[in-house]
């Protein structure tokens, strides 16, 4: 059994004839007997207990209209997590570390684009952009990734129907999301999987 404790504390504003929004809010998380996943090559994933750990951090929000067609947001986010007391499949006593998938720094930013044609159609254009910090892959903290996103939309909408081009992952970055270590007689060694590259397509709907 995994228990926890966790305190929130935020603010959700809006200004300037609410044409600009701004939220924030900060955290703090207690675990006891947190429950991890593991990897063992012969006994495949399992569930294991650590013993103590704790995670605090920060998030913001920004959201802002620059005219009736054009909107701008970004977000931020800080997070410091770390092991109380834990030891690894490995024998690597890890108290102090930072758990995994955890990434340090958070960033985001973007736009969205609306021009209304008609009274019943419009076209519409976004661009957001992500940053994900240095993370780990392990409690050990001796594998890690950082990355960065950047998507495209476009399209129009007219009465019930939504017609759309999207392209994920514009710029193509390489980057490995998740990994595992798997020699449990080497801890440096990981095997992992990819993230997805430049994915593009479009889409029909229609509402009823």
């Amino acid at each position: 059994t995994e228990t926890s404790w966790t305190y929130e504390l935020g603010a959700k504003t809006q200004w300037f004839d609410d044409r600009l929004t701004a939220n924030t809010a900060i955290f703090f998380v207690d675990w006891d007997d947190m429950q991890l996943s593991q990897f063992d090559p012969l006994a495949g994933g399992y569930v294991a207990n650590a013993g103590k750990s704790t995670s605090q951090g920060i998030e913001l929000e920004l959201a802002g209209s620059i005219s009736d067609d054009l909107t701008v947001f970004g977000t931020a986010g800080y997070l410091d997590t770390e092991f109380d007391s834990f030891t690894d499949s490995f024998g690597q006593n890890v108290a102090g570390r930072n758990l995994p998938f955890a990434p340090d720094m958070t960033f985001g930013a973007g736009a969205q684009y609306i021009h209304k044609m008609n009274d019943k159609a419009q076209a519409f254009a976004r661009i957001d952009w992500f940053h994900v910090g240095e993370f780990f892959y392990d409690a050990g903290n001796l594998g890690s990734e950082r990355y960065n996103l950047t998507n495209l939309r476009l399209g129009f909408t007219e009465g019930r129907v939504r017609f759309e081009g999207f392209v994920s992952n514009l710029l193509d970055e390489e980057y490995v999301s998740i990994a595992f270590q798997a020699n449990p007689g080497d801890p440096t060694q990981f095997v992992g999987a990819n993230g997805a590259p430049r994915t593009y397509g479009i889409s029909f709907s229609m509402t009823f």
